[in-house]
C-alpha cells in the first residue's frame, strides 16, 4: 500500500486529524480499517482520502481489506508511529523569538517555523509580560493598548519577553515563551 500522510511523513499525531491519501496497490481493496485510532473517509481535491485520529497509543496499524464471499482478506498493512504534536513557536506579529519587533505589532501568533512541514492552527488563549516593574496580561492574541504604550516608551535595543498559553487542535494547552528586541 502506498500511503502519503499529508503533513507528517510516516508519523501520525495524537489527537490530531491526520490526512492519509492511498496510492496505487497491486490488488483492489474494499475498505480500510485501523487499529489504535478512529478513521473517516473523505475527499481532498477529488482524491479519496482518510482522516485518522490516533488516541493514547504509541502506534497505529492501517489495514487494506478485500471482501470475498467467504472471507475478509488483509491485502496490505502499514504501521505508523504515533507522537504528540511538537510545540509551536510564539511570534509577535511577523517576528519570531529572538528577532526585533516594531511597537506597531499588536498580535501574538503560535505556529511552526517554515522548516516544520506541518500546517496546523494554534490559538493564543492568554498572555502575560512584564515591562519594568509593571505586569501586563491579556486574553486572546491581541496585545493590550497599555502594554503597547509601555513598549513604545522603551529605548531601542531593549529586550522583553512574553509567555502565552496556547491551545492546539489536539486539545493540549502549551505554555510558550519568546523574547524580542525593540527596534
Amino acid at each position: 500500500m502506498v500511503t502519503e500522510v499529508v503533513d507528517g511523513g510516516h508519523i501520525l499525531y495524537r489527537g490530531y486529524e491526520n490526512i492519509i491519501l492511498i496510492g496505487s496497490m497491486d490488488q483492489k481493496y474494499d475498505s480500510l480499517s485501523v487499529e489504535g485510532a478512529t478513521i473517516k473517509a473523505t475527499n481532498i481535491n477529488g482524491k479519496k482520502a482518510y482522516i485518522i485520529k490516533p488516541g493514547q497509543t504509541k502506534q497505529c496499524t492501517l489495514y487494506a481489506l478485500h471482501y470475498t464471499s467467504k472471507d475478509v482478506d488483509t491485502i496490505d498493512t502499514r504501521t505508523f508511529v504515533v507522537r504528540s504534536l511538537p510545540n509551536a513557536e510564539l511570534y509577535w506579529g511577523p517576528a519570531g523569538t529572538g528577532e526585533k519587533i516594531h511597537p506597531s505589532y499588536n498580535r501574538l501568533f503560535a505556529k511552526y517555523p517554515p522548516e516544520v512541514a506541518l500546517n496546523i492552527q494554534f490559538e493564543v488563549q492568554s498572555w502575560q509580560a512584564t515591562v519594568g516593574d509593571t505586569d501586563y496580561s491579556g486574553i486572546g492574541d491581541l496585545l493590550t493598548a497599555d502594554f503597547l504604550a509601555a513598549i513604545k516608551s522603551l529605548s531601542g535595543g531593549t529586550s522583553m519577553s512574553i509567555t502565552a498559553n496556547v491551545s492546539g487542535p489536539d486539545g493540549v494547552v502549551r505554555i510558550l515563551s519568546g523574547f524580542w528586541e525593540k527596534i
